[in-house]
């Protein structure tokens, strides 16, 4: 019994010595964090705004369309072999 007692305070402070770290942690970098996310969201409207901006100048963004390194290289490949253009 006296060996279960132990092991759980052990396991207690060590569990309270995790808990104060990121109270610290936290406290410490909050700003950080503010920061970040804010640039995350200014990010993200850039892409939407530029997005809307090609369609209200009446160009046409298609997203399904592949546009990785890869996907193009296929495509040309394709186009070059004489094979039918994807829609």
């Amino acid at each position: 019994m006296r060996a279960l007692v132990s092991t759980m305070r052990a396991e207690l402070v060590g569990a309270g010595g995790v808990v104060e770290r990121n109270y610290y942690l936290t406290k410490r970098y909050i700003w950080w964090d503010v920061a970040w996310f804010l640039w995350t969201v200014a990010n993200t409207l850039t892409i939407v705004f530029i997005a809307k901006g090609i369609e209200a100048s009446g160009g046409n963004l298609d997203v399904n369309r592949t546009m990785t390194t890869t996907g193009r290289c296929l495509h040309e490949r394709r186009r070059l072999d004489g094979a039918a253009q994807p829609a």
